[in-house]
């Protein structure tokens, strides 16, 4: 019980540094290719610079992903938004 409140407070609140670590650089490289989308590509329809997603990518900087962000990833790359709560370290 308490790890699904923990989890839906996640949820409702800006994913950032000081939240939680960034570990699912791979797994947004996969997802990103597995949808066919290049960096640029990708970048384009999040409404950010390629350079961005390539650190996201290399886990060199930390998605800033607020609710409205994380929906429209989740749905241009055809996963549910709880897979990608999965990317973010949560043992911290």
């Amino acid at each position: 019980m308490h790890d699904e409140i923990q989890e839906n407070s996640i949820m409702n609140q800006e994913l950032t540094a000081d939240l939680l670590p960034w570990r699912g650089g791979s797994k947004l490289r996969q997802a990103r290719i597995r949808m066919g989308y290049t960096q640029a590509e990708f970048a384009q329809k999040i409404n950010s610079a390629e350079s961005t997603v390539r650190y996201w990518e290399k886990n060199k900087r930390v998605p800033k992903w607020n609710r409205t962000r994380r929906e429209a990833i989740a749905q241009i790359l055809n996963l549910p938004i709880e897979e990608i709560l999965t990317w973010f370290e949560t043992e911290i």
